[in-house]
């Protein structure tokens, strides 16, 4: 009996403690969540097929439990197609416990939209940008390092104080 108590226990916090994944087409989210955001928000486009992303998105994640707060975020934008974000990205955030902010962009071709980001975008990820306020303050294409990423981030402190 206590075994049978114990697995629905920690099956059912599993499932509970997993956060939740928007679904958004970019316009929403860059209206929603971009423009409208107030203090610093770090933004990071991903997929859970990119090396590169998976290597840095501990970063990421470090950086959002030393700083996060209402006026401090970090947004992960998956960028895996369709068919595959509910499967492998759904299960890789679960796993790695992801607790930033994970945003999935449905649009269907991102060239719509890969101009409104940055126009220097090529639309290769990894790619980071960093707003105050809702005004870009930070691009960059490629991977980074947490270094590198915490020093543009006490840049960007500096442009909102």
């Amino acid at each position: 009996m206590v075994k049978s108590m114990l697995f629905v226990i920690l099956f059912l916090s599993k499932y509970c403690l997993a956060q939740d994944i928007a679904d958004k087409k970019f316009e929403q989210f860059y209206q929603d969540d971009i423009l409208k955001a107030n203090g610093i928000q770090v933004v990071n486009f991903w997929a859970s097929w990119c090396k590169p992303c998976i290597v840095e998105l501990p970063y990421f994640e470090k950086i959002n439990s030393e700083i996060g707060s209402n006026n401090f975020k970090v947004c992960l934008v998956n960028l895996d197609f369709n068919s595959k974000f509910r499967g492998a990205a759904t299960d890789f955030i679960k796993n790695k416990k992801i607790k930033s902010k994970v945003v999935h962009i449905n649009d269907t071709d991102p060239n719509e939209w890969i101009n409104k980001v940055d126009s220097s975008w090529s639309g290769a990820i990894p790619a980071t940008l960093i707003y105050v306020n809702g005004q870009k303050v930070f691009f960059k294409e490629g991977e980074m390092s947490y270094e590198e990423l915490k020093a543009e981030i006490l840049k960007a402190e500096n442009k909102q104080n």
